[in-house]
């Protein structure tokens, strides 16, 4: 196969990936041309030396590579039951005790008052909640520009390690961009490590404290 066909099967995949047009799917994911795929493949004798890319769509892995194992979206409260125990979850991280009607009434209030913005990550396939970001609305009088208040973010423990925590991060970002917002803002806890090394590896600046902002261009 030519180093041609190798490329333009490899934009086709980036294409995918960086698709941002309309027409996606109900987990906002774009359609995925396998046509365009299948006709170069139909062409490839089985002898043919090929690239990585080659060798992933011969062994039909190619969702392993043009998707990442979860999905992310906006919650509603169609969502409160999967968000429950996520929630509950990050306020006995905080040394909270577990209260899940609290935490069904907290959230529910809030996505019914238009209160918060809250993302979920989902699995793929068998939509298991993984994680969860919650935005508040907020302004900044010396700029005179709205901001966003990143107050809550939480990866179920057995989700952590895939990329969850990052997405949700990107789509907070993505979220406050659309919104004209000129920059989003964190507090994390003195011994959260974890989290400040997250974070700054991401693009925030720390400032006073355990204070951290991330400017939105």
């Amino acid at each position: 196969m030519s180093r041609t066909r190798d490329l333009l099967i490899t934009n086709q995949l980036l294409y995918q990936l960086s698709y941002n047009g309309k027409g996606r799917d109900s987990n906002g994911l774009p359609p995925f041309d396998q046509s365009f795929i299948d006709e170069f493949m139909r062409h490839a004798p089985e002898n043919t030396p090929t690239s990585p890319v080659h060798a992933t769509m011969r062994s039909g892995l190619t969702a392993e590579i043009t998707m990442p194992p979860f999905e992310i979206h906006y919650a509603s409260l169609d969502d409160l039951e999967a968000l429950v125990p996520l929630f509950d979850a990050y306020r006995v991280f905080y040394q909270q005790p577990s209260d899940p009607v609290l935490a069904r009434n907290f959230l529910g209030e809030r996505l019914s008052r238009h209160e918060s913005v809250i993302v979920l990550a989902r699995a793929h396939g068998t939509h298991q909640p993984l994680g969860f970001i919650q935005l508040y609305p907020a302004f900044s009088s010396v700029v005179a520009g709205r901001i966003w208040i990143l107050n809550d973010l939480f990866v179920a423990p057995q989700a952590r390690h895939q990329g969850v925590a990052r997405a949700l991060l990107q789509r907070a970002r993505k979220h406050a961009a659309a919104t004209g917002s000129i920059r989003l803002v964190l507090e994390t806890g003195e011994d959260n490590h974890i989290a400040q090394r997250l974070y700054e590896s991401t693009g925030w600046q720390r400032e006073a404290g355990f204070h951290y902002q991330l400017a939105v261009p």
